[in-house]
């Protein structure tokens, strides 16, 4: 493998902002070697002892309740990233993992788990001494420790966007980035992330704008269709995405704000807790994000799998997560990620979830459809995919009314494409809702036509 390879995606990521000054002191992440095994033990199959210890697996560990089957939509190389990420070094068989990739084709592991975000779980997962030749392991290395210094960096940059915040009387949440990382993996430097998600309550939005450019940020676009403003640091390339609403406009799911921020935790992200989502909350607006872009990113289904199992009580969480529309978009991710990464489900899923339900044959139907695609790089360009996605985000939804408003609001609530497309005066700006659908019906004709 050519290690010129890896540097041409290294520099498709965010540019290097070591540079950028930090202004928080003695601040570090110390990377565990027993990381994986300790923070990704929830993925562990039951009835399983850890590596190095006698293995005894139950009779139900191989039982697939979902019947779903991957079709060979994964390939020997995939797979073997996936068990890898999953932090286990044996198959959904106690089969070991091999050290190292089918043929030694270390270029194509390391690209498919860089496309999936889970490049950090897999060089975590493995060791260095182990990968060839000598230049794509420091590539590796070069990797990791940019990856590193970047999250750092912005996870001081957070602490210091909530402090400014706070010291402006503004309440604030955090979510997904160096959030979601602590949570999921216990360390920021386990997951990619570009840019920070902060939510405000709407009445507050027009002060945290004026509070975070009195701070040096500099918005890039605000459209007021939207709920989430965009504001970047000039200097050190920091991005804020400032939210009002913690999921999509186009999402069936009602989360007032001050609702989110009543059941409000805390979570070190490294050094110092932030305010973030409670545990509920956080696995129903990570299970809404992935279930909206239909799952293409592996990390997004690891990080949910994780947040889940952490619950000390299964019934309350899916009892809130049934309350907001959202079961069936968890159990989906639960269903993928056990097929693909080898997860076992949490130990008492199947008190609280019927698997006769419509629920469950739901999920299970739209996870089907979603592992075929996974692997797919070019899917996600696809517009017969696009089609077909939708009837799928259709089926996670939990009534004919939520199916209903979910598809009127894709087709007609305008996003920043529908402005690229035409450019009108603000004044106008409520006929980009006549704009979407035409767009939308001009781009995906020949998809229809083929049926």
């Amino acid at each position: 493998m050519s290690p010129d390879r890896i540097q041409i995606d290294v520099a498709r990521g965010r540019p290097d902002t070591a540079s950028g000054s930090v202004n928080r002191v003695g601040r570090t992440i110390t990377h565990q070697e027993d990381l994986l095994h300790r923070q990704l033990n929830p993925f562990q199959r039951r009835g399983e002892t850890r590596v190095g210890a006698e293995r005894e697996t139950t009779s139900s560990t191989s039982e697939d309740p979902s019947g779903l089957d991957d079709g060979g939509a994964v390939d020997e190389c995939q797979q073997w990233v996936l068990h890898r990420c999953r932090g286990d070094t044996s198959d959904v068989n106690g089969t070991a993992v091999p050290p190292t990739p089918p043929g030694e084709d270390w270029e194509r592991a390391i690209n498919f788990a860089r496309r999936h975000r889970i490049d950090m779980l897999l060089f975590a997962s493995i060791d260095r001494d182990t990968i060839g030749p000598a230049s794509v392991r420091e590539a590796v290395e070069r990797m990791e420790t940019n990856t590193k210094r970047q999250n750092l960096q912005m996870a001081a940059a957070l602490i210091d966007i909530v402090d400014v915040l706070r010291d402006n009387d503004i309440p604030v949440i955090t979510y997904k980035g160096p959030v979601v990382a602590s949570r999921a993996y216990g360390d920021i430097s386990l997951r990619r992330f570009v840019d920070l998600d902060v939510l405000v309550a709407p009445a507050d939005r027009r002060q945290a704008i004026e509070t975070l450019e009195a701070a040096g940020y500099e918005r890039r676009k605000r459209y007021k269709h939207l709920s989430e403003v965009v504001l970047e640091h000039p200097e050190t390339g920091t991005v804020i995405d400032l939210h009002t609403d913690a999921v999509p406009d186009d999402i069936p799911v009602s989360l007032p704000f001050g609702e989110l921020y009543e059941r409000r935790t805390r979570v070190d992200i490294g050094g110092q807790a932030v305010p973030a989502l409670s545990l509920e909350d956080a696995v129903m607006v990570h299970a809404v994000h992935g279930s909206k872009h239909c799952w293409y990113r592996g990390e997004w289904l690891l990080a949910v799998t994780a947040l889940i199992r952490q619950s000390k009580d299964l019934g309350a969480l899916f009892g809130h997560l049934r309350a907001n529309g959202c079961e069936r978009m968890a159990l989906c991710a639960l269903i993928i990620t056990h097929r693909l990464f080898g997860a076992d489900y949490p130990e008492s899923m199947y008190d609280v979830v019927e698997r006769e339900s419509s629920e469950w044959e739901s999920a299970t139907a739209t996870a089907a459809q979603f592992t075929q695609w996974i692997t797919r790089p070019e899917w996600v360009t696809d517009d017969r995919s696009h089609l077909e996605g939708l009837r799928a985000q259709l089926r996670l939804c939990p009534s004919v009314r939520t199916k209903v408003r979910f598809f009127l609001d894709t087709v007609t609530k305008p996003q920043e494409a529908d402005r690229e497309f035409v450019s009108l005066p603000d004044i106008v700006s409520p006929l980009y809702r006549i704009v979407r659908p035409v767009r939308l019906l001009y781009r995906y004709r020949e998809s229809l036509n083929r049926g």
